[in-house]
This record gives structure tokens, sequence and C-alpha cells, in this order.
């Protein structure tokens, strides 16, 4: 993996408006970093989850783990 994450993820399952999801996380990475990965059962290539929020979720994960050293 490109940023030296465990190779075994945490997963976890969770639910976006509607829709089923599976989260996968790859931690013990480079620079303390992360790599997640998230399966939208159903949901085609839509952005739009009901009452979840994907833009804020996407943010806050940025402001945790930004890219600079």
């Amino acid at each position: 993996m490109y940023s030296k994450c465990s190779t075994l993820p945490a997963t976890f399952e969770n639910v976006w408006g509607p829709y089923p999801v599976t989260d996968l996380i790859f931690r013990n990475c480079d620079s303390n970093h992360q790599v997640r990965y998230h399966i939208v059962e159903g949901s085609g290539h839509r952005g739009n989850f009901g009452n979840f929020a994907l833009h804020t979720a996407i943010w806050n994960f940025f402001k945790t783990f930004h890219g600079g050293d």
C-alpha cells in the first residue's frame, strides 16, 4: 500500500441516510495518516445520502489527517 499502512483494515458497518455502508480503515500508516475506504451499497454514483452530511465528514477527515508534515 502506498502509505505503508497495515494490510488488514478495521472494518465497521454504518448507515448513510438510507444506505448501508462498510467502512474499511487502514491504520498505522507513515506519518500517522489513515486510509479510509467506504462501500456504500445501492447508492450508485450519488453524493446525496439523505440525512448524512457527506461533505462534512470529508472535511472533518482532512482537518484531522492533513497532508503537511
